[in-house]
């Protein structure tokens, strides 16, 4: 089954992370990233192994990479299982902050598209790639855990994160994934 926009264009999803295209989801990743400020090159180093390199090191089954004739215009990353991840609970200090809505909501994603394909379906395609995959293994749900005031929130949003939790300024949104056909 292909999305809207992998009908209308060349686009192709791949499943699992390939380091020729480290150098492309880095600069998406800060290209994307709301922090563009770092003291130093060490400090820009753990703001990504924090909030992606630890997904493509420990998760790369779990990486998908959106292409169109073999450049990459967005990736998306995952955990299955919130609750069992005690690495990432360390890493993220706000990651237990949510963890009582993991039993209905238990996989994480992480995605980000370039700039230029941004409202071209990238994203969504991404995102039912990991939910058909999730659904495979009767997975009932997935968030994120975003700020109240990110731009991805619409996104989330109409891609049927319909479950909202604030704590303070950050926002867990949940999304089920039916089970059924």
């Amino acid at each position: 089954m292909f999305s809207p926009a992998q009908r209308e264009s060349n686009m192709k999803i791949k499943k699992g992370y390939s380091a020729n295209f480290e150098s492309e989801i880095r600069e998406i990743f800060f290209e994307s990233s709301s922090r563009t400020i770092f003291e130093n090159e060490q400090e820009k180093e753990s703001f990504f192994h924090k909030y992606l390199g630890f997904y493509l090191e420990n998760y790369p089954e779990h990486v998908y990479l959106a292409l169109e004739n073999e450049n990459l215009l967005g990736y998306l990353c995952g955990v299955v299982d919130s609750s069992k991840e005690e690495k990432l609970n360390h890493l993220l200090s706000h990651y237990q902050i949510f963890s009582n809505y993991y039993p209905d909501y238990p996989a994480h994603l992480h995605m980000n598209v370039t700039e230029s394909a941004r409202g071209k379906e990238v994203g969504a395609s991404l995102l039912e790639a990991f939910c058909v995959e999730l659904k495979k293994q009767n997975i009932k749900g997935l968030h994120i855990i975003t700020s109240i005031q990110a731009r991805n929130r619409h996104f989330y949003s109409k891609n049927s994160f319909l479950f909202e939790k604030q704590h303070q300024n950050l926002l867990f949104m949940g999304r089920t994934i039916s089970n059924s056909n």
